[in-house]
């Protein structure tokens, strides 16, 4: 594409509307005022230009470097940025929302009372960024560095996702406003010690902030499973004290499901259960109604339906594997625990394969080690189908058998979360629930045999669960 000339003559208050723009250069230009609206701006250089109340929409941002800038005052709406560079911008008083930017860089820019919220950030890098007065809420940092930042003020229900922290400092109430996961390191390397930890759960318990709790929780355990049925029992016990639920804090938890989902972090029994709670939350109120709950109620029912059609799509995809015309032949197979589970896996296996009325000697534990726990079971291939069903519904990540068709009041704890009459009522609600989809009935039976035995989130999932299973491994018969 040849080099165009459209800024050039290009002055404030004007607009600039479906336009190609490529290597122009900007140098002490005034475009305060104006109006770009759906444009393609590529390899172009803005140096000391103002912007100034500028409105910014619907536009792609592409390989471009904005220097010494103004910006202040401007309402940017969703612009695409790729690979730009913003150094020394003043974004002060200006709006950003629903904008995405990819690696991107920004140097000394002010963002001082900037209104940025439903944003994306992935791969981009913050130096020397501060945020002492601003309104920052629901975006996500996605594998971003922050260098030499400090962070605080209304910097609330983000999803910091495996960033890069150098002598960045977050306010520490920040730490149960955001979710930080911090892909295998501590909070402690963000400079968030025990001291700070229990001075901030003293402020959240004096103010009553119980989701607050829940995301420090989360943040200091990255138990998503056990997270997401506390939010809910959470926001029940708020709502039945007649406190009302903040729509970002609803909006965050919405967020943070879609998350877990995109990136098969969480499994149908923890989809299962959050449904259940969801629905038991949502009945219980639509013959208690109270103002705050009439306020929540549009959005609580978005978080159900996105984990319905979670189940639902999950069961649908989900079916016992095994070829009928191969031999059916005897496998062990090695499992590796942190701590041996509450419930043999054999009993388990054995449950499903006779719900299914599969013709096959049963699984049968062979030999244990102790250290971690280590146990070998022994099987036909009929019957790994069943452990496949077993490790798919439980989300484990394990593969040993391949889709062949589809490769007021104070608050001062965090929630319990189960009841002991709860597993039978789980699997009441999520059989009204789904009886007109069409899931699967060997997901069906499956799920319901796990839910039956206990093997949930608030139950640590009696010890089959990510954390304490290492490995599971097919090995030769006379190994």
């Amino acid at each position: 594409m040849n080099r165009t000339n459209i800024f050039v003559n290009m002055g404030p208050e004007k607009t600039l509307s479906y336009q190609y723009v490529n290597e122009e250069v900007s140098i002490g230009q005034d475009f305060s005022y104006s109006n770009i609206i759906n444009c393609d701006i590529n390899n172009s250089v803005f140096e000391d230009v103002d912007f100034t109340s500028a409105n910014f929409d619907g536009s792609y941002l592409v390989d471009c470097k904005f220097t010494s800038g103004k910006w202040p005052r401007t309402d940017c709406c969703s612009l695409i940025v790729t690979n730009c560079l913003f150094n020394k911008i003043d974004f002060t008083l200006s709006t950003m929302r629903n904008c995405d930017f990819k690696n991107c860089t920004f140097v000394q820019c002010s963002f001082d009372h900037i209104a940025l919220s439903g944003s994306n950030f992935v791969d981009c890098q913050f130096v020397d960024i501060n945020l002492p007065h601003c309104s920052t809420y629901l975006n996500t940092y996605m594998h971003c560095k922050f260098e030499k930042c400090t962070i605080n003020s209304n910097f609330y229900y983000n999803l910091m996702l495996d960033n890069q922290y150098i002598k960045t400092v977050f306010e520490n109430k920040l730490i149960s406003y955001n979710y930080f996961y911090l892909n295998g390191k501590q909070l402690f390397d963000i400079g968030f010690g025990n001291y700070e930890k229990e001075e901030l759960k003293e402020y959240l318990i004096n103010y009553n902030l119980l989701l607050n709790l829940v995301i420090l929780e989360l943040n200091e355990t990255n138990d998503i499973d056990i997270a997401l049925i506390r939010f809910i029992i959470a926001i029940k016990k708020l709502l039945g004290i007649n406190v009302s639920i903040r729509e970002e804090q609803l909006q965050f938890i919405e967020n943070l499901l879609q998350y877990l989902l995109e990136e098969k972090k969480i499994s149908a029994v923890t989809i299962g259960e959050t449904l259940f709670h969801v629905q038991r939350l949502i009945d219980y109120f639509e013959t208690n109604s109270n103002d705050p709950y009439l306020k929540c109620k549009n959005t609580l029912n978005l978080i159900k339906n996105t984990l319905y059609f979670a189940f639902q799509d999950i069961g649908q995809n989900t079916s016992y594997l095994f070829d009928a015309n191969m031999q059916d032949t005897e496998r062990i197979v090695k499992i590796v625990y942190d701590k041996e589970p509450q419930i043999p896996i054999c009993e388990i296996i054995n449950e499903i394969k006779n719900t299914l009325g599969i013709k096959a000697p049963n699984a049968t534990q062979i030999k244990t080690e102790s250290g971690s726990f280590h146990e070998w079971i022994t099987c036909y291939d009929s019957v790994l189908g069943c452990l496949q069903l077993f490790i798919t519904v439980l989300g484990l990540g394990y593969t040993i058998i391949n889709n062949r068709k589809n490769e007021k009041n104070r608050i001062y704890e965090l929630p319990e979360t189960q009841s002991d009459n709860d597993s039978a009522q789980m699997v009441d609600v999520l059989k009204k629930a789904l009886s007109k989809q069409k899931i699967t009935p060997e997901f069906d039976q499956t799920i319901q045999i796990i839910i039956k035995n206990d093997i949930i989130a608030s139950k640590k999932f009696r010890g089959y669960s990510k954390s304490n299973i290492y490995s599971i491994d097919i090995i030769a018969k006379n190994s």
